[in-house]
C-alpha cells in the first residue's frame, strides 16, 4: 500500500528518481566547484563582473542544499514534486537575472549561453515536475 510518504508502489527506477539523482549529483558537483575552486567557477562557467568568491560560495550553499535534498528526492517519491517546484523556481529567476545581465559577460558570448543553459535545465525541471506530479497522483 502506497503511503503520502514514500509512494511504495512507485518503482525505485522510475524517470523521476533518476532525474533527481542526476539533477542532485550535478548541482552538488557545480555546488563543491564553487567552493574548492570560485576562481576557476567565475573564470570558467559565471564571468559576469567583478570576481568575489565570499559571493560565488555564497551561491554555492544554494547547490549543495539543493542536490542534497534532491538525492533525498532521488530515494522518496514524496520529496520530488516540492525539490521540483523548487528548483524550478529558482531555475526562472536565475534566467531573469541571467537575460537582464546577458551583454555583461566576458566573453561576451557567455551571457546568452549562459541564459540558454540555464533556461535548459529549467525546461528539464518543468518536465520532471509535471512527471512527478502525474506519479503522484496515479498513486492515490
Amino acid at each position: 500500500m502506497a503511503t503520502s510518504t514514500t509512494f511504495a508502489s512507485t518503482p525505485r527506477r522510475s524517470v523521476t528518481g533518476i532525474g533527481a539523482g542526476l539533477l542532485g549529483a550535478s548541482s552538488l558537483a557545480l555546488g563543491l566547484l564553487m567552493v574548492i575552486a570560485p576562481h576557476t567557477f567565475f573564470e570558467k562557467i559565471g564571468p559576469f563582473g567583478a570576481a568575489n568568491v565570499h559571493y560565488v560560495r555564497d551561491n554555492a550553499t544554494w547547490y549543495l542544499a539543493y542536490g542534497l535534498g534532491l538525492l533525498v528526492a532521488a530515494r522518496r517519491p514524496a520529496w520530488r514534486v516540492p525539490m521540483f517546484a523548487l528548483g524550478l523556481a529558482e531555475s526562472a529567476f536565475h534566467v531573469v537575472n541571467h537575460v537582464v545581465d546577458v551583454a555583461k559577460a566576458h566573453p561576451r558570448w557567455n551571457g546568452p549561453a549562459d541564459a540558454i543553459s540555464l533556461a535548459a535545465v529549467g525546461a528539464v525541471q518543468v518536465w520532471l515536475l509535471l512527471t512527478a506530479r502525474r506519479e503522484e497522483a496515479s498513486l492515490r
